[in-house]
């Protein structure tokens, strides 16, 4: 037989720890504690007054009456989020019991300071909507608990923390994701002023955002708190308050006693204050300091608030299973709401009576909404479900995308002062070009990554843009992608423009959930009620000569294309870089979405496409009218009736065109080559129109097998057109060597000319004998 974990509770005792509803039993404390609670000698002053506790300088006798009714209510939306799971008709059951402490900053913070909260904020979300008559914030709690459509944020798509009206974007089950993008906010709020998008935010707003201590040790939580503090550092402002929640656990892992004090009272950069989060005076109190210092210093102010964790980390959470029943009736000892009623009573403000009388007000409250809220409708279609996840208002981008700036003489181009205005351009200066022309037309547009100022880029495609438009607008961030990310959607949510630079491929999977987990689920989470619309420069691909590898050769999309809502488009020549970026700004503008340009590297300074100084790789810059749409692919020869059609991207159309060349003159052949451009979402009825025009198929694609974006179009074809010759090239699942290993590994121009070749003379043999098996075959 194992032996027990835990010696000091035997099995049977575990067992009957486990049946315990700890729920019920916290309820029935509170209300024994609070009844037993005595009353003031004279009659208590009325609740509404607003005479101050000497215990608490600035707290009025009405601001700790709401507050605690806000913790009142935020604990019973916690016990009723059980009460509706275990009846079926509520999905989310984290609370923020323990935790209602944080109420105190709904109170003292401004609806001007927006919050970046993390999902034990219930009670300060409360206090905070009654800055806002509007907003009926316990209705929204319940009605996000139970799912249903008429949630005010995410309207029924998630239990999220937020609303439209409080400056509080919607945050989920976040694990210290939201820091970024706080940081972000806090960072760059004086270049938005300074680029004119803010709106009634004063000189002293601040930028909120609260996590737990687990949290507190993860590293986008770090990354978040070092770029704050690499800001302040260089004087720069910063005005972050981080509120640290810590109440020793995360889920069954404790934190060590100490260890965010030990960690963060001195950290560099931060200004470190503490409170028993289970006083409410005293909370009061050092949070007024916190916010005042904050305001005054335009500096990060690290909050550490000692609270208590109760009901475990969720509904499902067994506790009896790491603690022991002493430890998890000690925390109930120190609930908060028993704290606060006794502070109240202590004070002469009421009897144990009035504030039981209260307390069952408060559950009636949440109980009669409940009922209410579990008949309001739900979601019950995809197409609701995806309504808000990738806006396009097609005739509104287009008209934006068109939309002329008035430019000085030499406009843009003074960028490149080396460069003739109408000479033919090469990809990086396409894109130089288009950076410095939106730069114009947009004074809310940043750039911003690492090198990207005074060296203008690893590849100098922002050359000469920080000299043009200054530091506040192009600037260097540290190397951090999380925190440059971050950045973007801070500097979004302000209104600006961001065009953040990640300066490899392979470098984003660092920040990933940044896009995936926040930016591009923003809109969906909030029901299109928040944007952070924003173009992310991506130099990447593989092919680049004379160094490499894995890092600097990274050929994978996949992690791009599995991100809903985001748009991926991708240049292989200057005009097409100029017409797609214009309509990514639009995009952006417009409809707030997330888009990414893939740029391929190996293609910056091509010149010449088939033989040695043709130049016909070059392009002259476009006039300002010329945009791609979204969705709208390149044909290099017309499909239509066709002997063979490349379908391709990127380094693949270089590659075929070269290719195509030397075989349609070899056999005679009419070859046409359609540069797909926008690789997500993909144009699936172009696609389908052109592969059913030829007479066979080739799917190029440079990235690998597994994942690549072939996978998706060979399944469109094979699905939706009539059978033909079909072949797919991609490159090998594997990771890429560096120098001429490489080679073993991409997809080879040599590669293409055989499969066209192959294809060609499939596509003229007799049709099979009836019965046999038409397998179409299929390269790596």
């Amino acid at each position: 037989m194992p032996s027990d974990p835990h010696p000091r509770r035997p099995g049977l005792a575990r067992q009957a720890l486990r049946s315990i509803n700890r729920a019920e039993l916290l309820d029935q404390k509170v209300s024994r504690l609070l009844a037993e609670l005595g009353s003031s000698v004279t009659p208590p002053p009325p609740r509404g007054s607003d005479r101050e506790l000497d215990e608490a300088p600035g707290l009025r006798i009405r601001d700790a009456w709401e507050i605690f009714e806000s913790q009142l209510r935020s604990r019973h939306l916690d016990l009723m989020a059980r009460e509706l799971r275990a009846k079926g008709l509520g999905y989310y059951t984290i609370g923020s019991s323990g935790h209602e402490g944080n109420a105190v900053l709904g109170r003292l913070l401004r609806l001007t300071d927006p919050v970046f909260l993390h999902y034990r904020s219930g009670a300060l979300l409360l206090e905070r909507a009654r800055h806002d008559p509007e907003v009926d914030m316990l209705r929204a709690l319940l009605l996000s608990l139970v799912a249903s459509e008429e949630d005010p944020i995410a309207q029924g798509r998630h239990k999220v923390l937020g609303h439209p009206k409080l400056s509080a974007p919607p945050q989920t089950s976040t694990i210290a994701s939201h820091l970024p993008k706080a940081m972000g906010a806090a960072v760059l709020l004086e270049t938005a002023r300074a680029c004119g998008t803010l709106q009634n935010q004063p000189a002293d707003g601040i930028v909120f955002v609260n996590l737990g201590d687990a949290s507190a040790n993860h590293s986008t939580a770090l990354g978040a708190i070092n770029a704050a503090a690499w800001t302040a550092y260089q004087g720069l402002p910063c005005p972050l308050l981080c509120l640290c929640e810590d109440n020793g656990w995360g889920i069954s892992v404790e934190t060590p006693p100490g260890w965010i004090e030990a960690s963060y009272r001195n950290r560099l950069g931060w200004h470190y204050l503490s409170a028993d989060g289970l006083n409410l005076f005293e909370t009061w109190r050092v949070a007024r300091q916190a916010i005042e210092h904050c305001r005054r210093s335009r500096a990060p102010v690290f909050f550490h608030l000692s609270v208590v964790r109760l009901l475990g980390h969720a509904g499902t959470d067994q506790e009896a299973e790491y603690r022991t029943l002493a430890s998890i009736e000690e925390s109930e000892a120190r609930d908060p709401i028993i704290q606060s009623a006794r502070l109240i009573n202590q004070a002469g403000l009421a009897s144990g009576r009035d504030l039981l009388d209260l307390y069952e007000t408060v559950r009636e409250e949440v109980r009669t909404l409940a009922e209410w809220a579990v008949g309001r409708p739900r979601l019950s279609t995809a197409e609701a479900v995806m309504a808000p996840l990738a806006p396009y208002s097609r005739y509104a981008v287009d008209a934006e995308a068109r939309r002329l700036s008035k430019l000085p003489t030499g406009g843009h181009q003074e960028v490149s002062d080396s460069v003739p205005a109408d000479a033919p351009l090469h990809l990086s200066l396409g894109i130089n070009r288009v950076l410095g022309e939106l730069l114009l037309k947009y004074p809310e547009m940043v750039v911003f990554g690492e090198d990207v100022a005074q060296k203008g880029g690893v590849y100098t495609v922002t050359s000469g843009l920080q000299r043009q438009f200054g530091p506040r607008r192009v600037f260097n961030t540290l190397l951090d992608e999380q925190s440059l990310l971050g950045l973007a959607q801070g500097g979004a949510f302000w209104g600006l423009l961001p065009v953040p630079e990640i300066q490899y491929l392979a470098y984003f999977h660092n920040a990933e959930d940044q896009i995936r987990g926040e930016a591009a689920s923003l809109q969906f989470f909030s029901a299109d009620q928040f944007r952070n619309g924003m173009v992310i420069r991506i130099a990447g691909l593989a092919y680049q000569k004379g160094f490499g590898g894995h890092f600097h050769n990274d050929n994978s999309i996949a992690v791009l294309r599995d991100i809903p809502g985001l748009i991926v488009a991708c240049p292989a020549r200057a005009d097409d870089a100029v017409g797609l970026f214009r309509t990514l700004l639009a995009l952006a503008r417009v409809d707030g979405r997330v888009s990414v340009f893939l740029e391929p590297i190996a293609l910056y300074m091509t010149k010449d496409l088939h033989t040695p100084g043709d130049r016909l790789w070059l392009a002259p810059y476009p006039d300002q009218g010329f945009v791609i749409p979204l969705g709208e692919p390149r044909f290099y020869g017309a499909p239509d009736g066709a002997d063979l059609l490349v379908v391709t991207y990127g380094n693949g159309v270089y590659f075929s065109l070269r290719a195509a060349e030397r075989v349609a003159a070899a056999q005679k052949a009419r070859i046409a080559v359609m540069d797909l451009r926008w690789l997500k979402p993909l144009n699936h009825e172009a696609i389908i129109q052109a592969c059913s025009l030829a007479k066979c198929v080739l799917v190029v694609d440079e990235g690998r097998k597994t994942g690549g974006i072939s996978e998706e179009i060979v399944t469109l074809i094979t699905e939706q057109c009539h059978p033909k010759p079909l072949r797919r090239l991609a490159g090998r699942d594997s990771y890429i060597p560096l120098g001429p290993a490489a080679d073993t590994i991409l997809l080879s121009e040599a590669e293409i000319e055989q499969a066209l070749l192959e294809l060609l003379k499939e596509a003229s043999s007799p049709p099979p004998r009836p019965g046999a098996d038409p397998a179409r075959r299929q390269r790596r």
